[in-house]
This record gives C-alpha cells, sequence and structure tokens, in this order.
C-alpha cells in the first residue's frame, strides 16, 4: 500500500491539480491517445532541433526506469487502467471540443483557422458547454490546428 501525504479531506485546486495531471500524463504517455501523448512530452525534442529518432539523456534515464515504475504500478492500489481510461476519455473530449470549435469558425466564414482562434473558442462557454481548463485548451488548440494544416508531400 502506498501512503500519500494528503488526507482523504484535502481538496486541491486546480492549480494543484493540472500540474499533477500532466506529470501523471507525462509517466502514462505510452497509454494515451497518440496526438495527446504528442502533445504533452514529445515536442521537447522538435523544440530544440532534436531529430525523431534521436534520444535524450532524459529519455534515456526515463527508457532505464520504466521496469521500477512498472513495478510501482502493480504495487499501487490505485487502478491504472481507470486512471488512463478517464484521462484518455477527458483528452478525447476535449479534442472534439477543438473539432466542434474549428467547424463553428469554418460555418461562420473564417477561412484560416490557426490555433489561438481554437484557443479563444475553447475558453468560452459554447453551446451549454463549459469552457476548457486551459492547459486542455491549449492541447486540444494544438492537435486540431495541426489537423487542419494542409498536407503537402
Amino acid at each position: 500500500m502506498r501512503t500519500s501525504r494528503f488526507s482523504d479531506g484535502v481538496r486541491l485546486t486546480d492549480a494543484q491539480r493540472w500540474p499533477l495531471a500532466l506529470q501523471t500524463a507525462a509517466m502514462l504517455k505510452d497509454r494515451l491517445p497518440r496526438h495527446w501523448a504528442h502533445w504533452l512530452v514529445e515536442p521537447v525534442a522538435e523544440g530544440y532541433g532534436g531529430q525523431p529518432g534521436e534520444l535524450s539523456e532524459a529519455a534515456i534515464s526515463e527508457a532505464v526506469d520504466r521496469d521500477d515504475v512498472a513495478k510501482d504500478y502493480e504495487s499501487s492500489v490505485l487502478d491504472v487502467d481507470a486512471v488512463v481510461a478517464a484521462l484518455s476519455e477527458q483528452l478525447e473530449e476535449a479534442v472534439a471540443a477543438g473539432r466542434g470549435a474549428a467547424e463553428r469558425l469554418h460555418e461562420s466564414g473564417m477561412l484560416k483557422i490557426t490555433e489561438e482562434h481554437l484557443v479563444q473558442q475553447l475558453l468560452q462557454t459554447q453551446d451549454g458547454r463549459r469552457p476548457l481548463p486551459p492547459p486542455l485548451a491549449r492541447g486540444a488548440a494544438a492537435i486540431v490546428a495541426r489537423q487542419l494544416l494542409p498536407r503537402t508531400g
């Protein structure tokens, strides 16, 4: 059984929960929807000029530590599969909301829809839907904007 510093009665704010969720997503990236794992974790190499096949020292260290992580998962009282499923569902719902926002913008006559347009839409209440938390809005907007780019090649 894993002990926690938090008691059952402690409620975390969004500002406390989102960093934990993002850290969890980084650890579970191999089990999340691919485009979300890419947005949450993988762009680090892209942002610093790394090649897709290159592994940073951190990535190599992470790969070595995966056996320890897997053992932690097995001994955890937390149902990791349920956490991954719930997180994946929320992430995919955010992408669906992003696609809906892109469709509404397109129908309103906007020809070039950018990531920033989508973020603005996702942070607003629309169609009875609550606004997305900023990290989800930013991620969904990035994923949908990338999917809207014209295909070249």
